[in-house]
């Protein structure tokens, strides 16, 4: 039994420090709800209310490109969301303690960032 108990630990512990390629989004249409074609300043602002309501920091970089970041203990992951009136990208910027290397890192980053683009969509049917 202590046996099975310590090999099922180990697979979980291996699993949750398993690598996987970058997600990446990469020019996604923006939808909205209206149908209608959203402002720059709408898209800037649906963006920005999506990443701080799963609690990441934003700033803006320049009209059409923010820098988001969220921090989960020792965990760090920052991302740079480029925009249009029609489409958006969200790209690794930088992280911590998630064994980035060459294009790889580990599950927990897409997760997170799949959660994030799964807000901003939702914002995006509002307008």
């Amino acid at each position: 039994m202590r046996r099975c108990l310590l090999l099922t630990s180990v697979l979980i512990l291996l699993a949750a420090c398993q690598t996987v390629p970058v997600y990446t989004v990469e020019n996604a249409e923006i939808f909205t709800a209206s149908g209608k074609k959203p402002t720059l300043a709408q898209v800037r602002k649906a963006i920005r209310r999506a990443a701080v309501s799963k609690t990441w920091k934003v700033r803006e970089l320049n009209p059409n490109t923010l820098v988001a970041q969220v921090v989960k203990k020792t965990i760090a992951v920052v991302v740079t969301i480029e925009f249009t009136t029609d489409q958006y990208s969200i790209k690794y910027r930088d992280s911590k303690s998630l064994s980035y290397k060459d294009g790889m890192i580990r599950s927990r980053y897409n997760s997170w960032v799949t959660k994030l683009r799964a807000r901003i969509e939702e914002r995006f049917l509002d307008l």
